[in-house]
């Protein structure tokens, strides 16, 4: 799993959602690059690179699952003025995905 607390740092479960974000954006774009570069059918790709991820995960952590540290919980489950923090971390990923999508193509990545 890419999110973990350091002992004693402040701000620990942010870098860790930036992690666990970013981990999911080098997967995406392997998957992506596989169908694109290679022409090989998405659903299996997607189902093969799911395999091979689960492996990987397995091999960094034995044992599936496992114990977040309470800060976790009490973030995602918190509200921020009235709002679910995670409707807000949804609508913050949606509104950059729709402008990406809508940016021309000479000035996407």
């Amino acid at each position: 799993m890419v999110i973990a607390e350091p002992v004693g740092a402040t701000g620990g479960i942010f870098v860790g959602m930036a992690c666990g974000l970013a981990a999911g954006l080098v997967c995406g774009l392997v998957n992506g690059n596989l169908i694109a570069v290679f022409r090989l059918q998405a659903i299996v790709t997607t189902f093969a690179t799911c395999i091979v991820i689960g492996g990987l995960a397995l091999k960094v952590l034995p044992q599936a699952g496992g114990a977040l540290p309470a800060a976790y919980y009490i973030t995602y489950g918190g509200w921020v003025v009235g709002v679910p923090f995670v409707v807000i971390v949804l609508g913050v990923l949606v509104a950059a995905i729709g402008w990406i999508a809508r940016a021309p193509r000479s000035t996407c990545i």
